[in-house]
């Protein structure tokens, strides 16, 4: 993450939600501006409120905004699970929108352990065959990977934390916290080759599915991070960092 902490003018993070994992005081050192996206309204407002009146002065809010871009489709996929191609139409649909709605691109874009999210709602109301549900996750999995890069303005930076699998699934894990880096990544891929856990989504893959799209050819530089153990609503969960750079 060198060239994102070398970065400043305007910043750009999706999931926001309230902050409570974002130090938005130190950010400011950084940024000029930070703008605060999440589908959460009230919460982002509240997490700017709680700033100093200079700080606040520099978050802007981009609330309602469906970082799925589809949960409108929520009742009708419900009733008529849809093709391959409406998904594919869909994604770019959805995308394009969302890009629409911030008016602008920024110097650096993050998103923070929100991927995982997207799907929640659908899985709370949904009974679906498992290939649906895979369809579904690659569908907001592309929606929210083309938004990260739309929103970065060429030569810009992209960072996504996404979290992998919770400690619970993954017995050890915890006795790895704050140990080097290396080592959790020894102890995962261990576990992983021994079949022990499955990690969702598998960041490798993650970072073929970003390289082998159509965004592939416009990126300077595309890296994952070792992983790192971070808590999330209470609980301990593994997380990986994907980060770019544009031409």
């Amino acid at each position: 993450m060198d060239e994102l902490a070398q970065a400043s003018g305007a910043l750009c993070v999706l999931g926001a939600g309230n902050c409570a994992d974002i130090d938005l005081e130190f950010l400011a050192e950084q940024f000029d501006e930070i703008h605060l996206v999440d589908l959460d309204a009230d919460a982002i407002a509240r997490a700017r409120e709680r700033q100093p009146k200079a700080l606040r002065e520099r978050i802007t809010l981009h609330g309602d905004r469906d970082l799925s871009g589809i949960l409108q489709h929520l009742d009708g996929w419900a009733e008529q699970f849809p093709s391959d191609a409406e998904l594919q139409r869909t994604s770019l649909g959805a995308a394009h929108a969302l890009l629409e709605s911030f008016g602008r691109t920024f110097d650096v874009t993050l998103s923070t352990c929100v991927l995982s999210q997207l799907v929640l709602p659908f899985q709370e109301t949904w009974v679906m065959r498992e290939d649906e549900w895979d369809k579904l996750t690659a569908c907001t999995t592309a929606i929210h990977l083309a938004t990260l890069f739309g929103a970065t303005r060429p030569t810009g930076s992209g960072f996504m934390a996404f979290d992998v699998v919770p400690s619970d699934h993954l017995p050890g894990l915890l006795a790895y916290r704050g140990r080097p880096a290396e080592e959790l990544q020894a102890f995962v891929e261990a576990q992983v080759a021994d079949g022990a856990v499955s990690l969702s989504p598998a960041p490798a893959e993650l970072l073929g599915q970003l390289t082998s799209s159509g965004l592939g050819a416009a990126l300077n530089q595309v890296y994952l991070t070792e992983p790192w153990l971070w808590d999330i609503k209470s609980a301990q969960q593994l997380v990986y960092g994907l980060g770019f750079q544009r031409r």
